[in-house]
């Protein structure tokens, strides 16, 4: 399972239910037992793990755009291009 998953749902319940079959071809018994998992989602995960990030990335790109022409990159996304030198003529 997803470790995401597991954070976006909550258990709830798992009933279990147990039946033996009989068959007229043979005189054993075949039991098997049944579970329903109950599971309820969580909206509040969706919206501060998804909904909030992109729309605040969204906003910082149209955002991007009201900087004036001249003020260099705007969307530089934090790398600096650094040059190194080692002193050799």
């Amino acid at each position: 399972m997803c470790t995401a998953l597991l954070f976006a749902v909550d258990y709830t319940a798992a009933p279990a239910t147990h039946h033996v079959q009989y068959y007229p071809c043979c005189p054993q018994p075949y039991p098997h037992a049944m579970f329903s998992v109950q599971l309820r989602r969580r909206a509040l995960y969706y919206n501060l793990y998804l909904i909030v990030p992109t729309a605040a990335v969204a906003a910082l790109t149209l955002l991007a755009f009201l900087l004036p022409p001249d003020s260099g990159e705007k969307i530089g996304l934090g790398q600096r291009h650094d040059t190194v030198t080692y002193g050799v003529k």
